[in-house]
């Protein structure tokens, strides 16, 4: 005979429990399925969930023609902030799909999902809002023509006008970009004239600065008859050139001469009538010569004998050794062939004539008399002879 032990005994009770709890479980799921096939079978056909459809939004829901694609435009004044469409179903696929727009757009076009047929579609609109901006935009543009001249080309755009519905900040970036292109337009439109141009200036040769100054004065007389000085003046004149310094010196003075003459000429017109040069006193006439005759015939002078000159002699001239008197010779007068050749006659000398050995010095002193009284003497006994021989020439022609 065998024994079971007490501990054995719990374990075989909580077992039996498990068994038993299992076993009503199963009754109650099969009894549930029973019941819900029996109230399947008494209902009748199962009615499927409501389908999903568009929104009415503000235009209500609008067929597509049976199209697939379709493009909803709003009326003036509005703009399109949302669609729907709906195509398909959602036991086919397709359904309901809504679109957002930021900012609003005056059209949108709508497909249906997967391709399908719009079943239909509705659209939201809003009041639109224009924003508008003008822009201009100009520019110069320097270049390197073929002849290798430097030109500089001024384009505009013009005022361009652009609107946004969005801000005005976009309506601003629209008319901006707008007017950059008429103006690159009208820049490559004045391009077309130099043909082979590059962009930029000309790398050419040097170019030399010239510099002159012009200044001068000049006299005028005016209609009052007053001297009047006038300077005038043609500044710092500067010019350039490519060719050489030369040519921008000369091209400087040119210009120079120019501008002082125009200074000239602007400050003379403040003196009207005037003549150029000083003013010049009136000269008078010379007296014409007298072409009365003389009356009286012109005197012949008498010879007169040498006057003797005392000079004044220094005192302390030495005494000079007295030159001898000469003595006077007869002088032979040539007369014509038909003349009787006439005597010949001596002029006595008074021989006791005093001729002074000395004469005053001015001072209490003497001083030798000069040698030139012998030869006054001799001189004037030649005088007498050649009188006495045409006296008696005469005397014989009677």
């Amino acid at each position: 005979m065998s024994h079971t032990s007490k501990s054995a005994r719990p374990s075989q009770r909580r077992t039996a429990i498990v068994a038993v709890a299992i076993a009503a479980v199963s009754v109650v799921a099969a009894s549930l399925a029973l019941a819900s096939s029996l109230a399947v079978a008494s209902e009748g056909p199962v009615t499927p969930a409501k389908q999903e459809v568009c929104a009415d939004l503000s235009t209500g829901h609008q067929s597509a023609g049976g199209a697939t694609t379709y493009t909803i435009t709003a009326p003036a004044g509005k703009l399109i902030v949302q669609t729907c469409v709906k195509a398909g179903s959602d036991q086919s696929g397709g359904g309901v799909v809504y679109q957002t727009y930021s900012p609003g757009v005056g059209s949108a076009t709508i497909t249906g999902p997967d391709g399908k047929v719009i079943s239909h579609w509705s659209a939201e609109f809003v009041a639109t809002t224009v924003y508008t901006s003008t822009k201009t935009v100009s520019g110069s543009q320097d270049i390197c023509t073929a002849e290798e001249q430097d030109v500089t080309i001024e384009y505009t755009s013009g005022p361009v006008t652009r609107t946004s519905t969005e801000s005005q900040a976009a309506a601003d970036e629209a008319a901006e970009e707008a007017a950059q292109e008429a103006a690159e337009v009208d820049l490559d439109s004045q391009l077309e004239n130099y043909p082979g141009y590059t962009k930029g200036a000309c790398k050419g040769p040097t170019v030399y600065t010239g510099e002159a100054t012009v200044s001068d004065t000049v006299q005028i007389c005016t209609a009052a008859g007053s001297t009047v000085t006038i300077s005038y003046t043609s500044g710092l004149v500067t010019r350039t050139s490519r060719e050489s310094q030369e040519a921008a010196d000369a091209a400087a003075l040119t210009a120079a001469q120019a501008a002082a003459q125009a200074d000239l000429a602007e400050q003379l017109t403040a003196y009207p009538e005037y003549t150029t040069g000083a003013c010049t006193p009136p000269t008078t006439p010379p007296t014409p010569p007298s072409t009365t005759p003389p009356t009286t015939p012109p005197s012949t002078p008498a010879a007169s004998a040498p006057a003797t000159v005392a000079p004044v002699l220094p005192a302390t001239v030495e005494t000079a050794t007295p030159t001898p008197t000469p003595t006077p010779t007869e002088v032979v007068v040539p007369l014509p062939a038909t003349v009787e050749e006439p005597e010949t006659g001596a002029v006595p000398m008074p021989a006791t004539v005093p001729v002074p050995t000395s004469v005053p010095a001015g001072d209490g002193s003497s001083a030798q008399r000069s040698s030139l009284v012998p030869w006054g003497l001799l001189v004037a006994g030649l005088i007498g002879l050649v009188g006495s021989a045409v006296a008696r020439v005469r005397r014989q022609t009677r």
